[in-house]
């Protein structure tokens, strides 16, 4: 059985890009436009990793994780930040404070999204 990814991002565009790279790789996936939809998918179903951006409007990733800590979700869904924000900060916010498994930077290489999904996953 495939492992299933939820990818959350603002753009359209990079969603189907990701969405695309990952099926052909053998993972099922499911998109979220938004960090408020992804709250609703995650109340709905069950996924192996989430795939988060950080600077979405009105439900940023920061939000998503806190409310994922705050509903006990969070030790049991490993999160891989993808965002443009590069500054060491936020990085140490992710990796650190919220605990998220990786922290990816855009633009990002195909083949070290790749290889990342595939650790987390086993």
């Amino acid at each position: 059985m495939p492992k299933r990814i939820l990818i959350v991002d603002d753009e359209q565009e990079l969603l189907d890009v990701i969405q695309l790279i990952l099926n052909g790789n053998g993972y099922e996936t499911l998109t979220a436009y938004g960090g408020a939809e992804c709250l609703n998918v995650l109340a709905q179903q069950t996924v192996d990793l989430v795939i988060l951006d950080i600077m979405m409007p009105e439900v940023d990733g920061w939000e998503v994780l806190r409310q994922l800590k705050s509903q006990g979700k969070a030790d049991a869904i490993p999160v891989m930040l993808l965002t443009a924000k590069a500054q060491p900060i936020d990085r140490m916010l992710g990796l650190k404070v919220f605990g998220v498994r990786e922290y990816v930077t855009k633009p990002f290489n195909v083949n070290d999204l790749v290889e990342k999904v595939a650790q987390i996953l086993g």
